[in-house]
């Protein structure tokens, strides 16, 4: 980043990659992709160290906690994963969009997740518990992009 040099390509996956999140550590980014995978790499390396399975459909969002050990990844199945990053275990597999989900964002504390999806709502997770504390609905049209702080 200092210098603005690339200094690796990323390019194992086997489709489009449609989303990226760095760790907070800056070691550690991930990758998500239309082949229906999520790749946790080494950014010093170059080389991945997870590869995480069990879309249905292909991933269109990811967002790492600020910790660097848990991600959150979206996918057109209409779930939300938490993967513990460390293991490459699913901890929980989110439901309740009835559409496409297209966004994700981890809280800065990595305790509070937000997932938007072509259903026109937002969904406000507790990812300890995998609960839904908050469905934010009224928007007019597809909801394709979240932030949190």
């Amino acid at each position: 980043v200092e210098t603005g040099a690339c200094r690796h390509v990323l390019t194992d996956h086997e489709r489009e990659v449609t989303a990226v999140s760095m760790g907070g550590d800056g070691k550690t980014l991930a990758s998500g992709s239309w082949d229906r995978s999520v790749r946790v790499w080494d950014v010093e390396t170059g080389t991945y160290r997870q590869v995480l399975t069990g879309h249905e459909r292909e991933v269109t969002a990811v967002s790492m906690g600020g910790d660097g050990k848990t991600l959150a990844s979206g996918s057109w199945d209409r779930s939300v994963r938490v993967w513990d990053v460390e293991t490459g275990t699913c901890r929980h597999v989110l439901t309740g969009h009835k559409g496409d989900v297209t966004a994700v964002s981890m809280g800065g504390d990595g305790k509070t997740l937000a997932s938007g999806s072509w259903d026109r709502s937002v969904r406000v997770w507790d990812v300890e518990t995998g609960t839904c504390r908050h469905v934010l609905t009224g928007h007019k049209g597809d909801v394709t992009a979240v932030s949190m702080g």
